[in-house]
This record gives structure tokens, sequence and C-alpha cells, in this order.
């Protein structure tokens, strides 16, 4: 590939790299709403969602040179399925008699508020949520490597937008090592193993990390590349945010959260075309993600 057309192609993956739908401004609005227990259980689903995503399409096959520098240059898409399961929690009344316990909206439920009648008629609403039936995330990564069997894996991304946005930021690398290159009577069988590292910010709410270890697999025959993997993993989501009541001033509100996925199977292929590399797979876990991509090899 000449240098121009590689300098267009960065250019167009870093303006495409759109990165979920959530604004800053809109979860902070929703949120504040609640004290940390409510908080906590309207906000778990992102948790779940956003730490499962980190960790899908950091692969797409299990070969490392042991002699050649490659590098890899691409998009990786990732979806998070969000169930029934996770647009609903049990949420109580604060300061509210008589005390009551409901089943409410979470930041990916309904957008309908829950309103339920107290002592003197007085009313105590439960905000409604922003209507996500799925997760998207989209980010440029990079892979290098082929020195002794080892690679690195960065992502990236850091935009400032206007008002409600905020800032959104993502940083992440990982790095793998050949396990094949000990093992001459597996010839046909590629396996690596792997660990990553990721932080996920958006505006001064969410702070996210996720981390995986990885062993991983992959058969080449002619451009279909076959790959799969086992996965322990751990993500965490700090939120922060000011609980906000007529008549009273604001109260900083803050606490963390852990997704609740421990374990990952993944399930992928791919095509390794001239110049080129296409790919999608599935990754099976409490909170299962359909992953795909493409990029570029040099």
């Amino acid at each position: 590939m000449h240098k121009s057309c590689f300098i267009r192609v960065l250019a167009i993956l870093v303006m495409a790299a759109v990165v979920t739908p959530i604004h800053a401004g809109e979860v902070e609005d929703f949120v504040s709403k609640y004290t940390g227990e409510n908080g906590e259980g309207y906000m778990q689903p992102l948790a779940d969602a956003f730490g499962a995503s980190l960790n899908s399409g950091l692969y797409h096959d299990a070969r490392i040179s042991r002699v050649r520098i490659r590098l890899y240059v691409g998009m990786e898409a990732m979806m998070a399925t969000i169930g029934p399961d996770q647009k609903t929690f049990k949420a109580k009344t604060d300061n509210f008699s008589p005390e009551q316990t409901v089943e409410a909206p979470t930041l990916f439920g309904k957008n309908e508020p829950v309103q339920v009648t107290g002592a003197g008629g007085t009313v105590y609403t439960f905000p409604g949520g922003m209507n996500f039936k799925r997760l998207p995330i989209a980010v440029p990564q990079a892979t290098i490597g082929g020195i002794a069997g080892t690679d690195l894996t960065v992502r990236w991304f850091a935009t400032s937008s206007a008002k409600d946005l905020g800032d959104i930021k993502l940083v992440g690398w990982g790095v793998r090592h050949s396990l094949s290159q000990y093992m001459p009577l597996l010839p046909l069988v590629d396996i690596a193993a792997g660990f990553y590292s990721q932080s996920f910010k958006v505006g001064d709410i969410v702070d996210a990390k996720a981390t995986l270890v990885s062993l991983q697999a992959s058969v080449t025959k002619t451009v279909l590349v076959l790959y799969g993997g086992v996965g322990f993993e751990s993500s965490k989501l700090d939120v922060a945010y000011e609980h906000n009541e007529a008549g009273a001033e604001p109260v900083k509100i803050d606490f963390e959260l852990e997704g609740e996925n421990k374990m990952r199977m993944t399930l992928g292929a791919g095509l390794n075309l001239p110049g080129m590399n296409v790919h999608a797979e599935y990754n099976i876990g409490t909170q299962s993600v359909l992953s795909a991509g493409f990029g570029f090899r040099f």
C-alpha cells in the first residue's frame, strides 16, 4: 500500500470512530435524581455492557510471527445486546412515607418514569431510562509484532464534544505471546496467550476499566481463519455525580460497580484478503457481545 493511501486510510478510520450513543449530560440528568443504592441498580447494566464490550474484538487469530515485523491497523465494532432483565431493577423510595419498592427502569430501560403515591397524596418519581436495545462501541485498533512471537495491541480514542456530550476518552493496550512455537507437534493450530487492559471515560460521570487474560487458538485454511478462545476478565465502573433535590444543596454521590462477566468464550471467523482482514466473532458470557472489524496489514 502506498504511503499516501495509508495516510488516507488512517484519516478515514479516525473520522469513522464512533463511540457509543450515550451522552454524558443525558446520563447525569437521569442518574442525578437517585441516591446511592438506587443509583447503583440504575447503572449496573451499563457496567456489565461496557466491561464485556471493551474486552471484545481484541484479536482475530492466534498466529504471531517469530521473525517478521507486521503491522495491522483497523476498526473494531462491538455491540452488547440489552436483555429484558437489564432494563428494570428493584428501586426503593427515599425519605418518603410509606416506603415502597417498585420495578423501575434502569439506564437502559423505558423512557417513561414510574410514579408511586404516598401519604397525603405525595408523589415519588423514579426517572425513566434511555430505551436502549443494544450498546454499540466502535474504536480504532492497531497491532504490531513479530519479535520472538510477541505482539502489542493498542486502542485509542479521544474527543472533546460540545456541551452535553462531555469528553470521551479510551486508552487500551494488550500484549500476546505465541505458545505454538513451543509445540512442534501441533503444526496446524496456532496458540497464543494474551493480557489486555483498557480504560474508558465519558465526561466526569463514568470511568470504566477492564482487563482480560485470554488463551487463544486459530486454524488457517488459505484465506479463511477460524479462531476462538477462553478468557478470564474483570471490569469496574466508577460513577460520580451530584444528587439534586428541590430546596436542598446538591449532594455528591460516587460508587463503584463490578461487571458481571468473569469468564468468556470467543468463537470467530475471518478472511485474510490481499492486504487486509475482515472478521466477526461472538463472545459468550453473562453479558454476550457481537464483534466485527476490518483492517489493513502491512
